[in-house]
């Protein structure tokens, strides 16, 4: 009872104070376990029962300099956020500082050349385990170089199966043909499954009352809404060992032919949607592409543009999943 009454006014040990604020009803459990790697390896590091007004922003400091001077910086971030988190918590209760204030934020870097191997691509698009709708999405994807919204923005109607294309609204408002090959030409009549309005691409269950979305996206045969790119992502993240359609693209060796722009990254080549072949800016985050390389030259009249080269063609490109910039 002494002791309880002796922390009450002097103010509680860093364990207890730690563990009181763990114990907060408003944390989930995943934030409660990033908490507690850095929280917990301070008590380790400073005595749990060390008072926390003895507890100084140099103090913390040393500990972070001494225990994770190699940390990645988003880990260290992560770390720093906990004990900034904590500090805001327990200010309003006892008198102690910021105690990350000599804790410098570290600039995180991205690494958008990251790509996984060219023999890994037929594999992972011929998966037998993966669902009709996410095979299709994903064979689209690679083969018409289209982006994620594009793609998932398709409707029935806007198909052209007999000539393997399809309208689509850029970003920008920009209205453009995508083609494919073979492999969604197998695909897309299967997924269909004899529906000739809606949406392209479905998700799994019927919205709820509260979030029945617009007309245009509900298909009147089934009831379902369209697939959104949240529901997209995670099905490719879990499908692709964490790879994101959102950061990643499929880039051919080929295209390293074509002039490069001012910054040196080598130009797309796209088809607008009066059939006209054009040289394009790689395209923006968020979007899993291959890049379309065809002819500059004149072309007959009603003539197409020749569709990509096909996944398991033995032309001498060099398919390769890298992030955007």
């Amino acid at each position: 009872m002494t002791a309880r009454i002796a922390s009450l006014v002097s103010g509680p040990t860093l364990g207890e104070a730690v563990e009181e604020f763990l114990a907060r009803p408003q944390l989930d459990r995943n934030t409660v376990r990033s908490y507690r790697q850095a929280l917990g390896r301070l008590c380790a590091e400073l005595g749990a029962q060390t008072p926390l007004t003895n507890v100084t922003p140099k103090r913390v400091a040393v500990v972070f300099a001494a225990v994770w001077p190699h940390l990645a910086a988003r880990t260290w971030n992560r770390h720093r956020s906990a004990v900034r988190s904590f500090t805001t918590w327990a200010t309003g209760r006892w008198a102690i500082g910021d105690l990350a204030a000599l804790i410098e934020r570290r600039k995180a870097t991205t690494d958008r050349t990251k790509a996984i191997a060219r023999h890994r691509i037929p594999a992972l698009l011929a998966r037998r385990d993966v669902d009709l709708r996410e095979k299709t999405f994903w064979h689209l994807a690679y083969e018409s170089a289209a982006r994620a919204q594009e793609i998932l923005g398709l409707d029935i109607a806007g198909l052209d199966l007999a000539n393997k294309r399809a309208r689509v609204i850029r970003k920008g408002g920009d209205t453009a043909f995508i083609f494919w090959q073979s492999g969604t030409a197998r695909l897309l009549p299967r997924l269909l499954a004899g529906r000739r309005t809606g949406p392209v691409f479905l998700s799994d269950r019927r919205p709820g009352p509260a979030r029945t979305p617009a007309a245009a996206d509900l298909c009147p045969d089934t009831g379902r809404a369209r697939l959104s790119y949240e529901r997209a992502e995670y099905l490719f993240k879990a499908g692709h060992q964490g790879l994101r359609p959102g950061r990643r693209r499929v880039h051919s060796a080929s295209a390293a032919s074509l002039p490069a722009d001012s910054s040196g990254r080598g130009r797309m080549v796209g088809t607008d949607a009066d059939g006209v072949v054009r040289s394009r800016e790689p395209a923006h985050p968020g979007h899993l592409r291959q890049s379309q390389c065809r002819s500059r030259g004149r072309r007959s009249r009603g003539t197409r543009p020749r569709p990509p080269t096909a996944l398991t063609s033995t032309a001498s490109t060099s398919p390769l999943v890298r992030r955007m910039s």
